[in-house]
Order: structure tokens, then C-alpha cells, then sequence
């Protein structure tokens, strides 16, 4: 189990939260991309503008994701490209619904 200083680091951690902000982007492209007919398509169309326009709003939403990230898993490795790309694909749908980022 995760100590309560390696969540507090974990959810602080720079090259964490860069690596979060560009999954986001990745997602977002292929949100614009998807069916409109997608489940929950305008919220996540919605996130994903936030996202592809940069700035505060997508600084905010990639922090609130590797806050839910630790938060829902504070004993995963986050340290491969692959772990965080998964976490935040299927976050994307709760935050965009949650309006995070919007």
C-alpha cells in the first residue's frame, strides 16, 4: 500500500502530469474523430476543445486527471507511457461528463 508521502508525490509529480497533459491530447484528437453518434459525444467533444486549445483549462483537466489517477490507484505504476495512456482513456468519459476541463 501506498504511503500517504508517495501519494502526496505521486500526485505533484511534473513529468507525471506532462505525460498526462499529452495522453489528453492524444485522446482528444480521437474524440474529434469519433461517431457523433458515440455515447456522450458533445460532453467529450466539449472536454476535448478544452484540451486541443491549451492553456489554464488544459493544465487544470490534465491535473484533475492524475488527481483521480492516484486517487482510484495510488499503488500503479505510472511510470510507462502505456499505463498512463490506458488511465486516462478510460477516464476521459468521467471527467468529460463531470464537465473537467470544460
Amino acid at each position: 500500500m501506498a504511503t500517504l508521502l508517495e501519494i502526496y508525490n505521486k500526485r505533484n509529480d511534473s513529468g507525471l502530469r506532462n505525460r498526462v497533459q499529452a495522453a489528453c491530447l492524444l485522446q482528444a484528437k480521437e474524440i474529434v474523430l469519433e461517431d457523433a453518434g458515440t455515447p456522450n459525444h458533445a460532453e467529450r467533444l466539449a472536454w476535448a476543445k478544452v484540451i486541443v486549445q491549451g492553456g489554464p483549462g488544459a493544465q487544470s483537466a490534465a491535473q484533475t486527471m492524475v488527481e483521480a489517477m492516484v486517487g482510484a490507484g495510488p499503488d500503479t505504476d505510472y511510470s510507462g507511457d502505456p499505463a498512463v495512456t490506458a488511465a486516462v482513456g478510460n477516464l476521459v468519459g468521467r471527467m468529460a461528463l463531470l464537465g473537467q476541463g470544460a
